[in-house]
């Protein structure tokens, strides 16, 4: 890697700030669920307080905006009852949202009851800033005054607002959902990008506020437990396009530009496993389609097949197997679907995986088999190869007193994570893909994955693991750059 630097936090306490960010776009899903869409009406002009803004974006993105866009300035108590969400469920959404939560118990993924509605809502009220409404076609921002942090969550929200004029960010609303997933994460990190070259334009005591109240954030987070209420599996859902993504945007734009960012745009991503291998997607590695599991009489279809995605199989195995082991088993993922049923009065769900080659299916179906033997017993999980390269895991709900993921084991979520920002970190140096993706992999090697998921949670930079995995990540790339030359 020579002079290339890597970087093992996100500049300027970012992790705060994608938080923040993330929240919103969940907070926004809420609102269109209880509120509806409304009809988009365009100004004639800027906002001259928005205007620069508007225009660092424009330059920044290399598009125009082709109109105007909206932007509401709300009192703290408006801004907080847009995301309230206290309208009652229907009888008919309480029964999906109680199978929901049966299916992640199925996955071993929660335990007991869930209010995840109630969570979300929750955490929008205190987190959220700002957001873009892809229905309305308008930003919306938390009180009048362009603080450093409002300044910021507007540049983020008006990148939004110019991909949703060129590229329409609903593209992919009704799915499929391992199409919407990578794209949400294309768009997002896209935005992350252009927030924070904004930042860097920021006068610095600017800067430093909004580094302060980043780590504020960060700290308050881990100290009081803002998240506890959301299940870390949902979390990680929602965190993905904010963690994986940069690392692919940062190849598109090595590769070409602001106009390789477009062609993304123009012939998005199908997956996340071409979001966490940006090459496999580059160079045309495709979705393998995966025929649904067929229900067994007695057997009653609750909702439509699904996209697993290869992450989010990595969260189910990772929660009872090793880090090494999961990895090692999805690394091949080619392809998946999900049907959840209802059976014997219970909800249960099969998983369909196509695996690249034969002996990738092997090591995917030994992982399986071992993440089924650590299953409650009443989850009654299985492990079954269907084919050459495809395998099936069976699982049902073992109720809500079965015991839940087991919080002693590292998150493998968050290692991975922390693979794909320093990958991101590098490419950002100028390092070569294969170069950071192989020291990337050193550092988790010789860090370990226990090491790995502790530096996401980090929100200081001088805290002395930061310099240890800096120093572990220099020696890697000395390594890497080696054998490349040899």
């Amino acid at each position: 890697m020579g002079d290339h630097n890597l970087r093992l936090l996100r500049t300027r306490f970012a992790a705060a700030a994608i938080a923040v960010v993330l929240v919103a776009g969940v907070a926004s899903a809420v609102i269109r669920s209880s509120h509806g869409g409304t009809h988009a009406r365009y100004p004639s002009a800027w906002d001259k307080r928005i205007e620069p803004i508007a225009r660092f974006v424009e330059s920044e993105r290399g598009l125009s905006f082709r109109h105007p866009v909206p932007v509401e300035f709300l009192p703290e108590a408006a801004f907080k009852k847009r995301f309230a969400n206290d309208q009652k469920p229907t009888v008919r959404e309480q029964a999906e949202l109680r199978d929901g939560v049966a299916v992640l118990r199925a996955f071993g993924l929660v335990q007991g009851d869930v209010d995840l509605r109630a969570a979300v809502s929750d955490l929008a009220q205190t987190q959220v800033v700002g957001y873009y409404d892809d229905q309305a076609k308008r930003v919306s921002v938390r009180g009048s005054d362009l603080t450093p942090d409002v300044r910021e969550t507007l540049a983020h929200e008006l990148t939004h607002a110019l991909q949703d004029q060129h590229f329409d960010l609903r593209r992919f609303e009704n799915g499929p959902d391992g199409a919407e997933e990578a794209y949400r994460a294309l768009y997002e990190a896209d935005a992350v990008r252009v927030q924070f070259a904004f930042d860097k334009t920021l006068p610095s005591d600017q800067q430093q506020a909004l580094d302060f109240a980043h780590s504020q954030e960060a700290k308050g987070a881990n100290e009081t437990g803002t998240a506890s209420t959301t299940p870390e599996a949902l979390s990680d859902e929602f965190e993905f396009p904010y963690l994986f993504g940069p690392a692919f945007v940062a190849q598109l734009r090595r590769r070409g530009g602001n106009d390789g960012v477009d062609q993304a745009f123009r012939r998005p991503p199908r997956s996340e496993a071409q979001i966490v291998d940006p090459e496999s997607y580059l160079s045309g590695v495709g979705v393998v389609p995966v025929a649904p599991p067929r229900l067994q009489p007695g057997q009653t279809r609750v909702e439509k097949p699904y996209d697993v995605g290869q992450v989010s199989l990595l969260t189910v195995l990772g929660a009872r197997v090793d880090y090494g082991e999961a990895w090692t088993a999805v690394r091949g993922w080619a392809g998946d679907q999900a049907v959840p049923y209802r059976q014997a009065g219970r909800i249960c769900v099969d998983v369909d995986t196509a695996l690249r080659v034969s002996a990738q299916a092997d090591a995917f179906a030994t992982t399986a088999s071992a993440w089924a033997a650590a299953m409650p017993p009443g989850a009654s999980a299985t492990a079954t190869r269907l084919g050459p390269t495809v395998v099936e895991l069976r699982t049902c709900d073992p109720g809500r007193d079965a015991p839940g993921p087991q919080p002693a084991r590292p998150s493998a979520f968050k290692v991975l994570a922390t693979r794909s920002e320093i990958i991101a970190g590098a490419l950002e140096d100028g390092a070569p893909y294969a170069l950071a993706t192989c020291a990337a992999d050193k550092i988790t090697e010789r860090v370990g994955p226990a090491g790995m998921a502790a530096l996401a949670d980090i929100s200081d930079e001088k805290d002395p693991r930061v310099k240890q995995a800096a120093a572990v990540g220099q020696r890697a790339a000395t390594e890497c750059a080696r054998q490349r030359s040899t």
